[in-house]
């Protein structure tokens, strides 16, 4: 299918990074991200510019943080597992602490 090829370079850093190649990801407040040289994209066209690829935009993610707590809130309330409602807060705690570096 036409986007088998690029699905491949995600296979293809994921595969890395389950090799134990920390040279292909990054840490960031919303996970693992690839660094810049982690996906191969020096063939593609028109080129792609990874620096705004991979940026996390901390204003945006703080929204999605708070519409992804008020969403498991409204479903589950009390009933939301202990562990997801830690994920969420440390996402929270992340964002904000990298959102002041800047």
């Amino acid at each position: 299918w036409p986007g088998f090829g690029e699905n491949a370079r995600i296979l293809e850093w994921i595969f890395k990074r389950l090799n134990g190649d920390s040279s292909v990801a990054r840490a960031s407040p919303i996970g693992m991200l690839p660094t810049n040289s982690g996906i191969r994209s020096n063939d593609l066209s028109p080129s792609v510019d990874m620096d705004r690829l991979l940026n996390v935009d901390h204003k945006l993610w703080l929204k999605e943080e708070e519409a992804i707590r008020s969403f498991l809130e409204g479903q589950l309330g009390k009933d939301c597992p202990a562990g997801i409602v830690e994920q969420i807060h440390s996402l929270r705690e992340r964002l904000a602490n990298t959102c002041s570096e800047e």
